[in-house]
């Protein structure tokens, strides 16, 4: 008998977590499938998330519902800001989490989450089809008889004479919402898709969501050794990649890698540049975090202690750096480099290069700059962040004891490469779907991309949109002007990677827009439209939307007195009397100004608290910008969101350049804009595609 759910996701790493909650919590009887229980939400690289681009992806993950950000926020060992002395398009937060903490509090979530079941369980095969499942007497499978969360049955009770059902989005009877169709859809005999294990058992999901990581066709490279393995530990799914394959999905093949993990006992701390913690509250989460609530183990007294911050225990990171003797021993033996030496096909990640890439890469520089970074709070075992490498452990100990700090320094694990299969995502529709296999969502690592965030960005769409095609509802596409996850997803199905994918922040051209502080004003309604957020957190972020927006208004009312009043406060800060009109919004644009020095003059509202102020120093700093950017987004939407269907044949679109033929025929784009970013298609072939689109419109009217 075939086990049946409305969503299966394959894989319980950072996007499978996401992806899986995320389903959920929507409604949707879930069911994770994963190698090892262990294993679930396993950091393998560095345990760290956030940065630039990477913070922003973060945050908007938490922005619609997902669990990434408050998970970091109960485990980080260490938080900044980083970029502070650039503009806030660009400021990120970052968080180094203790390792094992992270995993555990990520495991009792999903563990805990209603309508989601986890198993351990490797699967061998995928098959498109549900086969033949124990459907009950009345041919409909009992997994799918999910009833609505309050006791309003499926009746035509919309107003239009709609049948469909209510559900209660609160849990408790006041914010029913009505959906169209039957909630309780039946899988017909040989639908959904059909998971084949190695332990036997079989289940089907009405939707699946593919998040293997590195796992497909996964192999382990350390100079002369390499061994198939999904992660360290972990075996390979050499199953699934073939299944894929036998599907008629293309793959390629990407590679990444760790560095060495040190004994804390055996670092000369003295020798290194501390790093400390903020020394003011920073959190990811837009939903609250109770600090005092937390009880973290002592630090661990190896690590130097660091100054004391207050608001929350932190332990600090290191900097080190490389030296001409390093480079030495590094090029001294690239031809024990599988880099080099052509063991290793797959292509790594340009944005996060190997030690001996950038050694080789960067040859004119005397030296590199690298992390030490406490992998937990009570761990000795230390991330040598920067040093990427799949050289021989002998060569890892003599490059690492060429530092200053590290003379003597222990290897616990060395650093490895591993190279995996990959769904080229040409494959692949911006709802995460794949164009092969209908129902089957892809998102993570296999797609194609590299880094946490990326991931849990890419389960957190996947899963909802997987759980609105069950609800028969319309799919979730961000557009690039709304989140770095529109950007992101966007990038992968509109061009070739060559490369696992990176966020960056020079990719999203309105990254002003699309800050890391305003990412819940940007993506909370979203969150509560789809059913990840409750009615207070959408009241919540309206509320500050309100407040920020009143108090912006104030200051534009707000003059500065020019009776000489205020002069001397101004002359102790540094300032110039104001000697014309000037508003307190216009003050608070002067590059020497911010909202707490206009507190200081009277200015402000000491009732907004810090949060708001930050934002409304910044919409006041870039409003001539923000208005700029804003205007261009209106500009391009029309096209953003002008519609293409899937049964265009561009060869007959006249007028279309061979090469904007073929690339528009491989990615099938969703919409106008999305066409407008596919590589070989320039201006005048959007105009021509148009053109075409609104001759056939013409034609359907007619007919």
């Amino acid at each position: 008998m075939l086990k049946a759910y409305d969503v299966i996701v394959i894989g319980a790493g950072h996007a499978g977590c996401e992806a899986a909650l995320a389903a959920a919590r929507m409604g949707c009887d879930t069911l994770v499938l994963t190698m090892k229980l262990e294993n679930i939400a396993l950091m393998p690289c560095n345990p760290s998330i956030g940065g630039p681009a990477k913070g922003h992806l973060a945050r908007e993950v938490d922005a619609l519902g997902g669990e990434m950000g408050r998970n970091t926020d109960k485990t980080f060992i260490q938080i900044r800001m980083l970029n502070t002395g650039k503009g806030p398009a660009v400021q990120a937060l970052r968080a180094q989490s203790d390792k094992g903490l992270y995993a555990r509090e990520m495991r009792k979530t999903l563990e805990r989450q209603e309508g989601l079941t986890i198993r351990e369980e490797l699967v061998t095969g995928i098959v498109k089809g549900g086969g033949n499942c124990d459907m009950g007497s009345d041919g409909a499978s009992p997994r799918f008889l999910a009833e609505p969360r309050n006791d309003m049955k499926d009746r035509s009770w919309d107003g239009t004479g709609e049948r469909g059902w209510f559900e209660d989005r609160e849990g408790n009877g006041s914010h029913p919402r009505f959906f169209a169709g039957r909630r309780n859809d039946r899988l017909a005999r040989g639908g959904g898709i059909r998971l084949e294990t190695k332990s036997g058992e079989r289940y089907v999901g009405r939707t699946v969501v593919l998040t293997t990581g590195t796992s497909l066709a996964g192999k382990i490279i350390m100079g002369e050794r390499a061994y198939t393995g999904g992660r360290a530990g972990e075996p390979a799914a050499t199953e699934i990649s073939r299944s894929l394959q036998e599907l008629g999905f293309v793959l390629g093949r990407h590679k990444t890698g760790t560095p060495p993990r040190l004994d804390a006992r055996s670092i000369d701390f003295e020798k290194a540049l501390i790093q400390p913690g903020s020394p003011t509250p920073l959190h990811f989460s837009f939903w609250g975090c109770d600090d005092e609530s937390l009880r973290f183990p002592a630090p661990n007294p190896v690590y130097p202690a660091g100054p004391e911050l207050g608001w929350r225990s932190q332990m600090a990171c290191y900097l080190v750096s490389t030296n001409a003797k390093t480079h030495e021993v590094i090029t001294s033996n690239l031809d024990r480099a599988p880099m080099f030496n052509g063991s290793i096909e797959g292509v790594g990640p340009r944005y996060c290069p190997s030690i001996e890439d950038k050694v080789v890469r960067f040859a004119h520089k005397d030296s590199h700059g690298l992390f030490l970074e406490p992998e937990g709070w009570e761990t000795n075992e230390v991330y040598l962040q920067g040093a990427n490498t799949s050289l021989p452990e002998d060569v890892q100990e003599a490059f690492v004891r060429s530092i200053a700090g590290l003379e003597r320094a222990e290897i616990l694990k060395p650093g490895y490469a591993i190279e995996y299969d990959f769904v080229l995502t040409d494959q692949i529709n911006a709802t995460m779907e794949s164009k092969l296999v209908p129902n089957l969502f892809l998102a993570g690592q296999v797609c194609g991309t590299s880094g946490y965030e990326e991931a849990a960005g890419q389960g957190i769409v996947a899963g909802i949109n997987a759980a609105l095609k069950v609800k028969g509802r319309k799919p979730l596409i961000l557009r690039r002007d709304q989140a770095y996850l529109g950007v992101m997803i966007d990038d992968l199905v509109t061009r070739d990677h060559f490369e696992p994918y990176r966020m960056l922040t020079s990719r999203a051209e309105h990254r002003l827009l699309l800050r890391q502080d305003n990412a819940d004003q940007r993506l909370a309604p979203i969150g509560y439209e789809v059913g990840l957020l409750g009615t207070d957190q959408y009241r919540m972020v309206e509320e500050k939307r309100d407040r920020v927006a009143r108090e912006l208004g104030r200051l534009d009312g707000t003059y500065l007195p020019q009776d000489g009043s205020m002069d001397a406060r101004l002359e102790s800060r540094g300032l110039a009397p104001v000697r014309k009109a000037v508003t307190a919004a216009e003050f608070l644009r002067r590059p020497e100004v911010d909202y707490n020095m206009a507190l200081a003059l009277g200015l402000g509202d000491w009732e907004l608290n810090e949060e708001c102020r930050s934002q409304v120093e910044i919409e006041a700093k870039y409003r001539e910008y923000i208005a700029r950017q804003s205007r261009e987004v209106e500009r391009i939407r029309r096209l953003e969101e002008q519609p293409i269907s899937g049964d265009v044949d561009y060869s007959k679109v006249r007028g279309l350049s061979n090469e904007a033929k073929d690339n528009l025929s491989k990615f099938l784009p969703l919409t106008v804009g999305q066409a407008s970013r596919v590589p070989g298609v320039g201006t005048s072939d959007v105009s021509l595609l148009l053109v075409h689109l609104e001759r056939n419109r013409e034609r359907v009217k007619v007919v």
